[in-house]
């Protein structure tokens, strides 16, 4: 690691006159004093051409990263990418499911069956029957144990080409179709949401 000491010549050469004042009139004589007057001014003026060039070579100061303005994110993208399909797409007809297991629930904790909480797991997806938009929204039930209050069990989603994503199977499949059957780039394909004219 590199030590570095800023030296500010002129600074050094005023308390180098001042020792050498003080130092001229107790022990030196004249001829010496202008010596070592003429010494510590050469010193200064190379002290001077040292630090330019060093200047130089370094090129113009870079700004501290503590005052650097940090670049504000686009978060306009995310936040629109992020919004269920219902809010995206507020004309489209929104279709509505509520999700149950086949077999109640039992709970782990005392093991005896669990009841519905009224609590849903909410998740949309946007489908598509030929050409025509709709919204699915499934509501899976949630358990609770009205005996020991220990656990919640969420009714398990159903299948999906990709669980996590707002898009459905059947657009999924849409899309694949349209891009790789019919040639059309996925940029061209667009969901219109405005409702149609009777």
């Amino acid at each position: 690691m590199k030590t570095v000491v800023k030296i500010d010549p002129e600074l050094e050469y005023e308390k180098a006159k001042k020792i050498i004042d003080l130092v001229s009139k107790q022990i030196l004589d004249p001829d010496q004093v202008s010596s070592l007057d003429s010494s510590v001014s050469n010193l200064a003026t190379v002290a001077r051409v040292l630090l330019e060039r060093e200047a130089r070579r370094r090129g113009p100061p870079k700004p501290n990263p503590k005052n650097k303005i940090p670049k504000k994110k686009n978060k306009k993208k995310r936040e629109i990418s992020s919004k269920l399909p219902s809010v995206k797409y507020p004309d489209l007809e929104l279709r509505e499911e509520v999700i149950r297991p086949d077999v109640t629930p039992i709970c782990p904790c005392c093991s005896s069956e669990m009841k519905e909480s009224g609590l849903f797991d909410l998740s949309e997806k946007l489908e598509v029957e030929p050409k025509k938009y709709y919204i699915q929204r499934s509501k899976r039930i949630k358990f609770n144990c009205s005996k020991c209050y220990g656990a919640i069990i969420n009714t398990p989603s159903t299948p999906s080409i990709v669980q996590t994503s707002n898009y459905g199977d059947s657009l999924i499949i849409d899309v694949v179709l349209s891009k790789y059957c019919d040639l059309i780039p996925i940029e061209r394909y667009a969901i219109n949401s405005s409702p149609r004219p009777v």
